[in-house]
């Protein structure tokens, strides 16, 4: 058998393993937050893909490459299985930059075991984010550097130079902060490329100015957003104890054993360097992982600030340290292959937990006790197909985006007011003007937290640009609907009061002259409050046809809901918007009238009636 069929079936081994774990469970649990972001992100068009990644936290190269695979299907095994075909990618990787790194045969196939069954990328491996991408880029960069060393003024040594550039500004261009482990690697060349130090600084000024421009485009809003104060409840007291245990946590991915896998870690590299007593060139060559795992490492911290540091922030430096525990496995195994196999028991033994039950939980994502089908149950049925939804949160639209069926329901855009994005009103509005040029029925608005925070300001918007029709509260989200009728509309001067002794006095109303082609009617009050002091009333707007059948009605508070009369001071003027959509169609003339009620009482009384009639309008 050559040597290169016996190096293969080992390595057919690790993948066979790392396969089955990646696909253990792959559609379990529900799709987390983010994972319905990058869904609903790489959705978009290709320049609409690198547009938001440049308002985001993350660049735009595992959304492009992510946007292609969407065409396969809509479902969560098949989107997952995305970084499960990257993560896959890892572990030949790790053998090859292994077995550059330190040489050994033994080594290379602990490295690779390791990859296949570590538990940060078998979890992020079945997670649609873009960790298992940044990992491969940075095997590969580790690759080209120690290639760069070996082969010295050659051309392959020339071609290393190319590969640590195409894969550094991958890298860059999938995670921000793989900028942190490639400075370790960088900083290790250097160190070690004594007298060839050109090559490698021309490579990182090739690696920098191609990446200028998207520092250029996407470098006010990462500025404005570092420079955004923490809030005092964010903050966290850590000690720099508390902080090195947390760190070594997320780098061991220990989140099942109590400590005890951390601590066999550790007392694993400890051991084996004091068994192996490593030769000077051998410690050389473990800076490499060294400088790029402490690099990383504070790099994370640094950059994610205490108060919001996450496991994942740390996936940059996992593969380093998974180089570290091969080394000193496979160190242990020159000792004594009862010393390796023992240490490797141990290791499988105190992490079981951990990779048996926690890693398919999922739980380090943004969970909750979310619906994920929830926006989707809300919309299917009541929006049409010809109907436009817009999401501020592109989790949520992710979500519907997997359940939406195209011939069925409608198309989905964004005017993002939520965390990490919050686009000012004058983004917004051209592209709502857009959606209404086509024209739909009914715009829906899906905001995240209603109108609490940043949604806010969007939904006064709403309420005055636009006609609110409907208002439905999901668990966490608020779902409006709009219409505005492209049609003739004409203004009243009633003058008309409400209730005995006057309460209220409607001033003025326009309204639209005939409903629109698609059955829309838009009306805009004009309330006074003749008193302060006033009951909860509610403004209730009817349509009904000549045989006196309602076609059309709207029960709200005024201002679609955000003024309550009990609020009102005396003499002021609050402005009240319903758009109206007809059941059916009707030839003959329609009546319009508006009544208010108390809530949970009678009609105050208009003119010794319970309504005011505002007049006809045209069939439809």
């Amino acid at each position: 058998m050559s040597s290169s069929i016996r190096r293969s079936v080992p390595l057919l081994a690790v993948g066979l393993v790392a396969f089955a774990l990646r696909l253990h469970r792959l559609a379990e649990p529900l799709m987390r937050w983010d994972e319905g972001w990058s869904v609903a992100h790489a959705s978009r068009t290709w320049s609409e893909v690198v547009r938001i990644a440049s308002w985001e936290v993350h660049p735009p190269l595992f959304y492009l490459l992510l946007k292609p695979w969407l065409a396969l299907g809509r479902n969560v095994f098949v989107v997952r299985f995305f970084p499960v075909v990257v993560s896959m990618l890892a572990p030949p990787l790790a053998y090859r930059v292994a077995r550059r790194w330190m040489g050994g045969e033994r080594l290379g196939w602990l490295a690779a075991a390791l990859t296949a069954v570590s538990p940060a990328l078998v979890y992020y491996g079945q997670v649609l984010r873009m960790y298992p991408l940044v990992v491969i880029c940075l095997l590969l960069a580790a690759w080209a550097v120690l290639e760069w060393l070996a082969r010295a003024g050659t051309a392959v040594s020339r071609r290393a130079l190319l590969g640590l550039v195409l894969a550094g500004l991958a890298g860059l261009y999938t995670l921000y902060y793989a900028a942190f482990a490639l400075a370790g690697l960088y900083a290790y060349g250097l160190w070690r490329g004594q007298g060839r130090r050109k090559g490698l600084l021309a490579a990182g000024g090739a690696t920098f100015a191609l990446y200028l421009p998207w520092v250029a485009t996407a470098g006010p809003g990462l500025l404005e957003r570092m420079g955004q104060a923490v809030p005092a409840s964010s903050r966290m007291p850590v000690t720099p104890w508390n902080l090195a245990v947390s760190v070594w946590t997320g780098l061991t991915f220990d989140f099942g054993s109590g400590g005890w896998g951390a601590l066999t870690v550790l007392a694993t590299l400890v051991l084996a360097a004091a068994v192996a007593r490593p030769s000077r060139r051998e410690r050389w060559r473990l800076l490499l992982a060294l400088i790029a795992l402490l690099v990383a490492s504070v790099g994370a911290v640094v950059g994610s600030g205490a108060y919001f540091f996450a496991p994942r922030l740390l996936t940059p430096a996992v593969p380093f340290l998974l180089l570290l525990l091969a080394w000193g496995l496979d160190r242990l195994g020159q000792r004594s292959v009862w010393l390796l196999a023992g240490a490797a028991a141990l290791l499988a033994c105190t992490f079981y937990p951990t990779a048996s039950r926690f890693v398919y939980e999922k739980s380090l994502e943004v969970s909750g006790p979310f619906d994920p089908h929830e926006i989707h149950r809300l919309l299917h049925g009541r929006a049409r197909h010809t109907d436009y939804v817009f999401f501020n949160e592109l989790a949520l639209a992710g979500w519907y985006e997997l359940d939406r069926v195209p011939q069925e329901d409608p198309q989905w855009g964004y005017a993002l007011r939520w965390t990490p994005i919050i686009e000012p009103l004058e983004r917004i509005t051209p592209r709502v003007e857009r959606a209404l040029e086509r024209p739909p029925q009914r715009l829906w608005f899906v905001l995240y937290q209603g109108s609490f925070g940043p949604g806010a300001e969007l939904k006064v918007w709403l309420d005055t640009a636009l006609f609110p029709v409907s208002m439905d509260w999901g668990r966490d989200s608020l779902v409006l609907s709009y219409v505005r009728p492209a049609v003739p509309s004409r203004l009243l001067a009633p003058q008309a009061d409400f209730g005995r002794p006057p309460m209220i006095r409607l001033e003025a109303a326009e309204t639209s002259v005939r409903p629109s082609p698609e059955g829309a009617l838009g009306l805009a009050l004009r309330w006074r409050a003749l008193r302060g002091a006033l009951p909860d009333c509610r403004i209730v707007v009817q349509v009904w046809d000549e045989t006196g059948a309602v076609v059309a009605q709207r029960d709200v508070r005024p201002a679609n809901w955000e003024r309550p009369t009990s609020r009102w001071n005396e003499g002021e003027v609050v402005e009240d918007r319903h758009g109206l959509l007809l059941s059916a169609p009707s030839t003959t003339p329609l009546h319009l009238a508006v009544s208010v009620y108390e809530e949970g009482g009678a009609p105050l009384p208009v003119g010794g009636q319970p309504f005011l009639e505002l007049g006809t309008l045209e069939g439809w």
